[in-house]
């Protein structure tokens, strides 16, 4: 706020004018003393010339000092005369009349410093205002400078940040780059690749189209033994049954014959029975031969009879058991020819089943290499080509479609670098803007600055200015 104005102080005389209220007053007294006092004695003398300086009487210089050395060059002494009381009265009154007009000029003077005072009280009071006025405007303007200065630091942080991440950005879109390159490359490398494995396929088309022809001289060839193995099959199942069939004939006979030799070997059991009878009989003849010599004779002959009739049995029970060995013999062979037979059958049952095992694949392979060669006949272009040796080169295909799917990727990632470098490219314009911005008001703020410091300079310089007028 404004500061309180100064102590009055006592005035002090100006240009030789004595101060209002001494003088004067000391004067008045002095006339009135002269003019009611009845003899020249009651009128005081006059004191003497004071120092230099003094405020009871006149200073030198004064019309009372020179009207008092007048009165001493005429020779006139207090209380020497009505003349010399005269010449003192008229000293006085025109002493008195210049201390009025210098009371006049005093008090006009008085007043003209107290209205020079109040003014430069109220031009003091107008300037402590402009002051206080200054000073808050510089203490806003000081925190609006550091606020300014804050938000410069802040910009300049994000100017840097935003310097950082271009910095970033470019690396990044350089590292793209490079990665595109390196795509760029692979993809190339792919292409070379997969028109490398399709020079590599139309070989192995040329190929697989000679061994089409191959597979079909094979196909014709295991034909034609298939028809061999076929007819050879049905040969061997007549064989088989005609086999069958006389091992079945032959197993009826051997039954015959074992059915024979079995009733033989019963008659030549009977006959042994029988031959044992007659050799009991025999010997009960003989022991009867005393007593019938006459059966003797005919016994001796039935003996014979006997004997010959057994060995006639023997004979035929020996026949009967070669029989019998000859077909336990023959169905023996039999047998083994049955088992024989049927090994072979099973044997070409298996080689039948292993032929059209092999027909069958040969007939397969060679649909598979002629569908093989019609696709591949087929297919004129490259796409065509793909799409027909799509299930003979799965790899390839698949190699190629993941070539595809990344040279996609690596033209998306293009896509998406670009804008990223568009992007980039405007936020870095962006920055740049607001970088100049800031600088811009950089500079206002140091105008700001200049302004305030040539301000603050100007307050100092008035303020020292008015500290001089009020001392």
């Amino acid at each position: 706020g404004p500061s309180p104005p100064p102590p009055a102080r006592p005035l002090s005389p100006w240009n030789g004018v004595a101060q209002p209220g001494t003088k004067i007053a000391a004067l008045e007294k002095v006339v009135d003393a002269m003019r009611g006092a009845a003899s020249p004695s009651a009128i005081p003398a006059p004191p003497p010339p004071p120092a230099r300086g003094g405020c009871a009487g006149a200073e030198p210089g004064d019309l009372g000092q020179a009207l008092a050395a007048v009165a001493q060059r005429l020779g006139c002494s207090p209380g020497g005369g009505a003349e010399g009381e005269i010449w003192e009265a008229k000293a006085l009154e025109l002493e008195l009349r210049a201390a009025r007009r210098e009371a006049a000029r005093a008090q006009e003077t008085e007043a003209g410093l107290r209205r020079a005072l109040g003014d430069a009280e109220t031009e003091g009071s107008r300037l402590d205002e402009r002051l206080a006025a200054a000073r808050a405007a510089l203490a806003e303007a000081e925190a609006r400078l550091e606020g300014e200065a804050a938000r410069g630091r802040e910009a300049r942080g994000e100017a840097e940040a935003a310097r950082g991440e271009a910095a970033r950005l470019r690396a990044r879109l350089d590292e793209l780059e490079a990665a595109m390159r390196g795509v760029k490359e692979e993809s190339e490398a792919a292409v070379a690749e997969l028109r490398g494995e399709a020079a590599g396929l139309r070989v192995q088309l040329e190929r697989l189209r000679d061994e089409a022809g191959k597979a079909e001289a094979e196909r014709a060839r295991l034909e034609g033994e298939a028809r061999c193995l076929a007819t050879a099959n049905a040969a061997l199942g007549a064989d088989l049954a005609a086999a069958v069939a006389q091992g079945a004939e032959d197993r009826r006979a051997a039954e015959e014959r074992e059915a024979l030799a079995s009733e033989a070997a019963a008659r030549a059991q009977r006959a042994q029975r029988e031959a044992r009878e007659a050799g009991e009989a025999a010997r009960a003849a003989a022991a009867a031969a005393d007593e019938l010599e006459r059966e003797a004779e005919g016994a001796r002959e039935e003996a014979r009879r006997a004997q010959r009739a057994a060995a006639r049995h023997a004979a035929a029970a020996a026949t009967a058991q070669a029989e019998v060995a000859e077909a336990r013999s023959s169905r023996e062979g039999a047998d083994a020819r049955c088992v024989a037979l049927q090994a072979a059958l099973e044997a070409a049952r298996g080689a039948g089943a292993e032929a059209e095992r092999r027909v069958r694949a040969a007939e397969e392979e060679s649909e598979a290499l002629a569908r093989r060669a019609r696709d591949a006949e087929l297919a004129t272009d490259r796409d065509t080509e793909v799409r027909a040796l799509r299930d003979v080169l799965d790899r390839v295909t698949t190699a190629a479609q993941a070539g595809a799917r990344e040279l996609e990727e690596a033209r998306h990632g293009l896509g998406l670098e670009s804008e990223a470098r568009q992007a980039a490219q405007a936020e870095a314009e962006r920055l740049r803007a607001e970088a100049a911005e800031l600088e811009r008001r950089a500079r206002q703020l140091a105008e700001v600055e200049a302004e305030l410091e040539a301000g603050r300079t100007g307050l100092e310089a008035r303020r020292a200015e008015q500290d001089g007028q009020r001392r």
